[in-house]
Formats: C-alpha cells, sequence, structure tokens
C-alpha cells in the first residue's frame, strides 16, 4: 500500500502532522507513507522512521510549475491525506488517489467537498491540531496514537561540549507578535547562571536571529548556538538538558515531543488549539488547555505561562494586526513569573547551588 500525506503548512503544522503518520504506519506495517512538504519546512521530519519519502515543493510556485507537481502524482498512491481544507493540499491530493480523505469548512464549494472520498469537519479553535490531525483516523478506521516525533540523526553520536547541569532557552520566534522582551530574558538568565547552570541558547541561521540571541549573553555560562546545528541535532541537545524555556514556536513543540521539562511563553495565541503537545498525555476529556488562565497551567511536561491581558488568546498576529507587529500580553509579561515557576521546578529536584 502506498499513502501520500500532504502538509503544507507552517513548519509547526508538519511536526503535528507526525502523530498522524505514526498511526498509519501503526495500522499499515508494510505500507509506504509519503509526505509531501514545503521545502522550508522537511528538516522537522528528519530522521522519521514511518515516512518513506518527503517530497518538498516550493512554497510559492508558478501554475506551470504545479501542473508539473499534479502531473508527477497522478494516481500513485492508494490513499491521500490532507489535514486542513487548503485548496492547493486538495487538488495534489485529489490527484494522487481516488481515496482522498480530509477535512472542510461550511465556506467550502461544493467541487471542493466532491473531490474527497471522506471527510471531518475542520474545528480551528476548540480542538488541538494534534487532535484535529487524528480525526482522519476515525474516517479510516484505525486507532490514533498521540505521539509527536521529533527530528532526530539516526546512529547519532555527536557530543556537546556543555558543562551539566545545563538547560536550553529558545527565544526568538518566526514571527514577531511571538516575541518576548529581551530584558525579561536577561532577567531569567541572570538569575539561572547565578545558581550555577548553564545555559545553551538555541536558535536558526538567519541573521537576526543570532544577533537577537548575541543579546542575551551576559554571562561566560551562556553559550549562544544559534545558526549551529540542524532540528535534529537540538531535539538531542534538548533531550539531555533540565529544563526548555521557549516561545512559541515550532522548536518549543519540538522540545515537548522529548519529554524534556517546557516551559512555554505565549501571548495571542490559542492554546487549546496550539499549546505544546504533552508527552504524556493521560487525557481524560478535551480540551486539555484553558483557552485562558491567570496563572501558569500545567500538563505532563509542560508549563504554559500566558500574558494576563484579558483579551487573550486575541488569535491576532500581533495588537496591530500583522506578523511584524508586537503583542502587548508579552511586552508587559514579567520575567518574575517564569522565574518563580522554573526555580520551583529546579528546587523540587535539587538542581543548582542555591534554589
Amino acid at each position: 500500500m502506498k499513502i501520500l500525506v500532504v502538509s503544507i503548512q507552517r513548519i509547526g503544522d508538519v511536526l503535528l502532522t507526525t502523530p498522524l503518520i505514526h498511526s498509519l504506519k501503526s495500522a499499515y506495517h508494510n505500507a509506504s507513507i509519503d509526505i509531501m512538504v514545503c521545502d522550508d519546512t522537511a528538516s522537522i521530519l528528519d530522521g522519521n522512521e514511518d515516512i518513506s519519502k518527503v517530497i518538498k515543493i516550493p512554497r510559492n510556485s508558478k501554475k506551470s510549475v504545479r501542473i508539473k507537481e499534479i502531473y508527477k502524482l497522478w494516481n500513485k498512491y492508494d490513499i491521500a491525506i490532507t489535514t486542513i481544507p487548503s485548496d492547493r493540499a486538495r487538488i495534489y491530493a485529489w490527484a494522487a488517489s481516488r481515496k482522498h480523505y480530509g477535512t472542510y469548512s461550511e465556506t467550502d464549494s461544493f467541487i471542493f467537498k466532491k473531490m474527497m472520498l471522506k471527510t471531518v469537519m475542520f474545528d480551528n479553535q476548540s480542538i488541538h491540531t494534534v487532535e484535529m490531525n487524528l480525526k482522519i483516523c476515525e474516517l479510516i478506521n484505525i486507532p490514533k496514537k498521540e505521539k509527536v516525533i521529533p527530528p532526530k540523526k539516526l546512529n547519532n553520536n555527536k557530543i556537546f561540549k556543555i558543562e551539566k547541569p545545563y538547560i536550553v532557552v529558545h527565544p526568538y520566534p518566526k514571527f514577531v507578535y511571538k516575541s518576548w522582551v529581551v530584558r525579561e530574558w536577561q532577567e531569567i538568565l541572570k538569575e539561572l547562571t547565578q545558581n550555577g547552570l548553564n545555559v545553551v541558547i538555541s536558535g536558526g541561521p538567519d541573521k537576526e536571529e543570532i544577533e537577537y540571541c548575541e543579546k542575551l549573553v551576559i554571562s561566560p555560562n551562556i553559550k549562544n548556538w544559534s545558526g549551529k546545528y540542524s532540528l535534529a541535532d537540538m531535539t538531542e541537545l534538548i533531550h539531555h538538558a533540565e529544563l526548555f524555556i521557549g516561545v512559541d514556536t515550532s522548536v518549543t513543540h519540538m522540545a515537548a515531543a522529548t519529554g524534556v521539562k517546557v516551559f512555554a511563553i505565549y501571548g495571542p495565541t490559542n492554546p487549546v488549539k496550539w499549546a505544546p503537545w504533552p508527552y504524556s498525555p493521560k487525557i481524560q476529556k478535551y480540551p486539555i488547555w484553558l483557552s485562558h488562565s491567570s496563572t501558569p497551567q500545567e500538563h505532563s511536561n509542560i508549563t504554559l505561562i500566558q500574558g494576563q491581558q484579558s483579551c487573550v488568546p486575541c488569535a491576532e498576529e500581533g495588537c496591530d494586526k500583522h506578523v511584524n507587529s508586537l503583542s502587548q500580553c508579552l511586552t508587559s509579561l514579567k520575567s518574575e513569573i517564569v522565574v518563580s515557576e522554573v526555580k520551583k521546578y529546579l528546587k523540587s529536584r535539587r538542581i543548582g547551588d542555591s534554589l
């Protein structure tokens, strides 16, 4: 059996399709499962043993290029799956197989609904992305596997030169509206390094991200490793850390999937839909996260800390409603809240000098 999963959203969305892919592989052991993604997200799937092939396509391309992509897929698969009501994704899946399973919204045209063999209503507010993706399992009648699988290097023997105990901090999101304040990060790092902890700052290779991270190197015990390692390497680094602190970004989702203790700092994003997925959910009912809480929420290995404004979560892209605008719920969030939670965790495990 050959199965195609089409996931051409952002990198975090792609990571959160891995439970669905794992469910498919568990149900169809001998199946060949391919996934189609945009080329700027493929690295989040490195080392995923459930996947036979990652098909990379440009995020933006001319119509002639897309026609060629459709032609290459034509009737090559026994099953094709899409997880969101995206017209582009559904055209690829329709071309790939006569058995196309996916999601629909009430505003979809009749034509796009008819392109799919079986469908489920897409819920973008009250169901976590992992659970929404796993609704596809109900259409195919296979068991659900809720494990998010982070990228990894097979037979990885890399040794990181960092003295334990250490923590990993990922301070820089892809979009400005998810960013915190440099001075608040500096306050946290000051507290941690004064208590005998080493800190590794992780980040991507973009110049702006490296420069932002460099502002946080306020102690010899802090290393800025932004841009130096792949996502698969970062998985290994995070897995052996005492804890991870990060903003609303794909690396925070990735960290949660390693099982390490994660402190996630969220602003306007709806956590019901997008909070990190717990490593051991043990969920009795859904949703597992409140949309907003004035005190930190905790589930399994995740502590979720949100901005305090009554408008949280507005689900907007910043206060000016574009990705490069700031979010007041984050810019006004004080480091003391995060420091208190981190210290409480470290003290309970007797980590650090004077915590």
